[in-house]
């Protein structure tokens, strides 16, 4: 078991390793003189862990809220330019499992606020922290546009909400969809509590159109959202009451959030790997065609594994192996393709840490 804690301040990993050091004379094999050096128990922080993977992780975040109960968007190197380089880091350091040790949720970060931040850091922290809260369902993790084009109807709605105090996100993306306005709660403006969407003109393009929206709505009904609509028209005749309609929907939202947990524990489920078309890999390396993982020398399955971590999910080794197994086309998982395949990822996982920093 290995313990990772990221934070700019050295002083904070100090403390921790303080306090499990003397815990750890129970487990003598952990610093075994013959224990390799890349199976022994370390604590490091964000700045040193590069480089180093264990079976398990234990990633503890070293912030917390300030007084007022208020999340600050300042983590540290996060913040800098390749933060989100530090942290995919961090996060691929656990070949089997990992666990995330954190004093605060992704319902926390305010969008608003991550808005304004200057690098990806803090958002993609804020992303990984609900990943790990739905067990690695990557369906139900929500990311923040900041390049939306609104257009006047839709703005006018943007308006509106703002004036309300009510917390809005406009083009709130979530399996592989986007949502016009994802409506916050008011105490934890992090946890979207409702969809609301708007008939603009791709909406009345095609019926094809129509039948895709319905399709998404009821696919994002199935991961829990809540829909509201706003058809222009009625906005544009009764503005007044499509307003209250609106804010009556959201507050009837809010009261059911406070009524039930944010975030039920997970049942652990082992991630499955995302589909082709939601990958955004790198052009796939040529291979030739082989029936033994013999006929496969080292450069090829170390361009299969570097091609396949190119995707950007982060996702357990295990899974890593069955990825590049279906590619390869074998039937079954024998030891010497699971010997060969974890060298070639462990390689390609070495490769990208040394990447300069972007």
């Amino acid at each position: 078991t290995t313990s990772a804690l990221p934070g700019h301040d050295e002083q904070q990993a100090g403390q921790l390793r303080e306090r499990i050091t003397p815990r750890r004379a129970n487990y003598v094999s952990a610093d075994s003189p013959d224990t390799g050096a890349r199976r022994r128990f370390f604590t490091k922080n964000l700045e040193q862990v590069q480089g180093d993977e264990r079976d398990a992780i234990i990633l503890s975040i070293g912030y917390g809220k300030a007084a007022n109960g208020r999340l600050s968007m300042s983590f540290g190197p996060l913040n800098n330019d390749g933060g989100e380089r530090r942290l995919n880091v961090a996060i691929t350091r656990a070949r089997q499992s990992m666990t995330v040790v954190s004093s605060f949720t992704h319902h926390d970060f305010d969008p608003g606020k991550l808005k304004n931040t200057r690098n990806r850091g803090p958002e993609l922290l804020r992303a990984f922290l609900e990943y790990c809260s739905h067990g690695g369902d990557l369906q139900r993790t929500g990311t923040a546009r900041t390049d939306w084009n609104l257009n006047g109807f839709e703005q006018q709605v943007l308006a509106t909400l703002e004036a309300a105090n009510v917390p809005v996100t406009p083009q709130w993306g979530v399996s592989g969809y986007r949502i016009d306005f994802a409506l916050g709660h008011p105490e934890r403006p992090g946890q979207m509590i409702l969809a609301v969407e708007t008939d603009g003109e791709r909406y009345h393009s095609a019926p094809s159109a129509r039948d895709r929206d319905r399709l998404r709505q009821a696919h994002l009904e199935r991961l829990g959202w809540r829909f509201h609509r706003i058809w222009a028209a009625d906005w544009f005749t009764n503005p007044n009451t499509e307003i209250d309609r609106l804010l009556a929907v959201w507050r009837d939202a809010v009261r059911q959030a406070d009524e039930t947990p944010a975030d039920p524990t997970p049942t652990p489920a082992p991630a499955a790997p995302p589909s082709p078309a939601a990958a955004t890999r790198r052009p796939r390396p040529a291979l030739p065609a082989a029936d033994r993982i013999g006929d496969y020398s080292e450069a090829d399955l170390l361009a299969l594994a570097s091609w396949l971590l190119s995707d950007g999910f982060q996702l357990d080794r295990d899974t890593r192996i069955t990825q590049a197994i279906t590619e390869l086309g074998f039937k079954k998982r024998g030891r010497v393709i699971v010997e060969r395949l974890t060298h070639a990822f462990e390689q390609a996982q070495h490769t990208a840490d040394r990447e300069p920093q972007q």
